[in-house]
This record gives C-alpha cells, structure tokens and sequence, in this order.
C-alpha cells in the first residue's frame, strides 16, 4: 500500500518502513518476502549477510551496501532483504559496514525503500545497536500452529494421495513442534516410498494404467506385484523398458511411514527463546 498511495502515509507519526523479520528456519520467512513483493509489484533485492561479509575485504563490504542502496533507488519501488542481519552485530570487524547500512535505513534519501531484516537469533541483535531504534516494527513468524499443518497437508495431500479429513488432523496432530521445511521433507520422502519399494520387487504382472507419454491412453504398464499374485513374473525394475512401469502415487501409510523415521529440527527449549524474545518485544 505505501508503494501504490505514498500520499497516504507521508507525515504519519509511528510509520515505519524497516522491519526485523525473525523466526526459526524453515518457516516461509524468505516466501513470505517474495510473496509481499510481488503482491506489491516491487523490485526484491536480496542480501545474503553472510555470504558478503565472508567473501569481501573490510573495505569493499561498506562499498557493497552503498551500491545495494544506489541499485535500490534506480529500481523503484524497491524492497531490500537483508538475509541473517545478526552477522553484523557479532564482529567487530563489520562495524563500518553495519554503520553503512544503519545510515542507509535512516537516510532521507532512502526513505521510499523498505529494508527488511530476516534473522534466526534476534536477541543477538541487541549487542551493538538498539533493535527498537534500528528496527520499530518486529515480526514473528512461528512454526505452524495447529490448523496451519492441517492446511498444508490437506492441500499437499489434496494434489497428491487422496486423504479423509481424519488422516489428515491426524497427521496435523502428529507433527506439532515440526516447522514447514520439516514437513515438506517428510512429505517429499513419503513420495519417493513408491520407488522404494519398485527397487525392492521381485515380481510383477501387466496392468491397465494411463500412459506416460500419452496421458489421454490406456496402456498395458509393468505393475508390481505379490509372487502369487495371477500374472505375477519374477523380474526385477532393471529389466523393464523405461515409461513402460507403473508407479504407484504415495498415501497416507507412507506418510505415516516416514514421520515415524523422523523428528522436528527444533527442541521445545529453542521454540520457547522464541516466544520469551516476542514476549520481552512485545509493543
């Protein structure tokens, strides 16, 4: 909105055009940002921190952030995503490059550019400046709540295996503490089971399935199968011709499968920093 009606927030006491973006990994921070800026049909620039302050000499880093600014100001309307901001607050070594970037953020010049700051350690960020001052606006973005996962596997599941309303508030259920990255893992492994298990035959038998290469066609497929199964022959994946096997779509047993392999890469102690830092910043 301040992109499209300037107008509208020119002058407004408590406005604020910087916004520190913090959470755990995995949970859309960086989607979010693309999504925000093509909704507001703005220019993304993304600045990962740690890859410039690694790869760079002193010098060049403070250099570096003045032409992400020039470059921002030819692109308008422009955002900028500074990636893992905490890395210029824990070496002094960055001082003048965070010095840099800090006037940037005030600067009149810059005043039409949002900078949004993403990091995983917020409370490192009170070390060498003041996060209110640098930062007004905080934003958390959590692991997914309940009816979050529900959402997510109902619409992955939707597109894929097909699940009853209780499969999937059981799954939702099962994955509390899970962030979205661990359930995409989990469900990216559930669909690869099917495979899994082709490797593993020893039999198979001749199907009617939907072609590969003509998806309006019926077509004889290489279907696996029981040894006793009717039509049932003793080959194995290797001595099928390719597009001519079948295989199966994933379901809920392998999702079921692969959430009992698996755990959240979060312990409940680092989720709870999370909430006591929201707590502590809460305006």
């Amino acid at each position: 909105m301040p992109f499209k009606f300037p107008h509208l927030f020119e002058g407004r006491v408590g406005t604020s055009k910087n916004v520190l973006l913090y959470g755990p990994p995995g949970c859309g921070k960086s989607i979010l940002m693309k999504a925000l800026a093509k909704e507001s049909r703005a220019c993304l620039m993304i600045v990962n921190s740690y890859s410039m302050l690694s790869r760079m000499v002193v010098t060049d880093q403070a250099q570096f952030v003045r032409a992400v600014f020039a470059c921002a100001i030819a692109n308008l309307p422009c955002i900028v995503l500074m990636e893992d901001i905490e890395v210029f607050v824990d070496d002094s070594t960055n001082a003048e490059a965070r010095e840099v970037l800090f006037q940037h953020m005030q600067s009149k010049l810059t005043a039409s550019i949002p900078v949004v700051a993403m990091t995983r350690f917020p409370w490192l960020l009170n070390k060498q400046m003041t996060l209110k001052r640098s930062f007004p606006t905080l934003a958390y973005v959590p692991i997914p709540d309940f009816p979050s996962r529900y959402l997510l596997f109902k619409t992955q599941m939707n597109a894929k295996p097909a699940a009853s309303e209780e499969e999937v508030e059981e799954l939702a259920n099962h994955t509390e503490g899970y962030t979205v990255s661990d359930i995409l893992v989990v469900l990216r492994d559930a669909a690869m089971e099917p495979v899994r298990e082709i490797q593993r035959a020893t039999h198979f038998r001749l199907e009617k399935h939907q072609s590969v290469d003509k998806p309006d066609e019926m077509m004889d497929m290489e279907t696996l199968c029981s040894p006793s199964d009717p039509g049932a022959k003793a080959k194995k994946w290797m001595d099928i011709e390719p597009n001519q096997i079948y295989v199966k779509p994933f379901t809920v047993n392998h999702v079921k499968k692969c959430l009992s392999k698996s755990k959240p890469c979060l312990r409940a102690d680092e989720i709870e920093q999370y909430k006591k830092f929201t707590e502590e910043n809460r305006s």
